[in-house]
């Protein structure tokens, strides 16, 4: 699969562009979408049909194929974003937007920058929340958290799961006092909505 991490771009160098031509210098590899409008985009340069993958994202059985174009590395993170939204576009194209998203993550980012509330409640969200795009997004959250701190991540995962921070202290031991383990789980959220808003909105 994928190599290192860069933010939320993966390394795809070891994988083989759409019509099998290397990357010239100052290039990367970037996933798009291999839908209908992209292959047909994308034959007249020479697709090869054997260069594309399927791929499956989190919640979702549909399988979405998948083509690597050649972008410049400037560009990589922008791209990535880009995949991440036509994935999500993609498998929610037959629901009533592609753009009802920003979803629970939108509200997680408001509540951990409201010092009154008590968090993110995921039951209190959009009725799109069940999504491949927000458990994709969810996913590489959890992996940049735990690149702090491991406990980050399992705490965030459970916060998006819809525990309380009283069931979230029961859950993980935190080896602090009851008001120390509320101060780490807002740490966590704060922590999750600055990624959010750095690299995944």
């Amino acid at each position: 699969m994928a190599k290192n991490r860069d933010n939320h771009y993966t390394d795809f160098s070891n994988r083989t562009s759409f019509n099998g031509i290397p990357c010239r210098p100052g290039q990367v590899l970037a996933p798009v979408v291999a839908d209908e409008e992209m292959t047909t985009t994308l034959k007249p340069y020479g697709l090869i049909w054997d260069n594309l993958e399927s791929w499956t994202f989190p919640r979702s059985a549909e399988k979405v194929s998948v083509a690597f174009i050649p972008v410049e590395e400037a560009e990589k993170e922008a791209a990535m974003k880009d995949f991440n939204y036509q994935a999500h576009a993609y498998l929610c194209r037959f629901k009533k937007t592609a753009e009802d998203d920003h979803l629970s993550l939108e509200k997680f980012a408001e509540d951990a920058e409201d010092e009154d509330g008590e968090g993110y409640d995921p039951t209190g969200t959009t009725k799109n929340e069940d999504n491949a795009f927000t458990y994709m997004v969810v996913d590489m959250l959890v992996e940049d958290l735990n690149k702090q701190n491991p406990l980050y991540g399992q705490v965030f995962r459970l916060l998006f799961d819809g525990y309380k921070k009283g069931e979230i202290l029961k859950e993980v031991d935190l080896g602090k006092e009851k008001s120390q383990g509320y101060e780490f789980i807002k740490k966590v959220q704060t922590e999750a909505a600055k990624l959010y808003d750095k690299s995944y909105r």
